[in-house]
């Protein structure tokens, strides 16, 4: 932050973000990166694209 407390580049607040500590709304939420979740959505994204590849042919089928 600068002297105006105005965030310049966010570098996490030393891993408690300030940001998320006073927004009102709850709109913001901070976790440590989980490499299990990203792996999850690897294989979720993997076989969405399967699917949506195999759905492209059957729609190909059709015309």
């Amino acid at each position: 932050m600068n002297q105006n407390k105005q965030a310049i580049k966010c570098d996490l607040c030393g891993g408690n973000p300030e940001c998320v500590n006073v927004c009102t709304y709850g709109a913001l939420s901070y976790s440590a990166y989980d490499k299990s979740a990203k792996e999850k959505r690897d294989k979720i994204f993997e076989h969405l694209k399967k699917s949506q590849a195999g759905l492209a042919l059957q729609l190909n089928d059709l015309n």
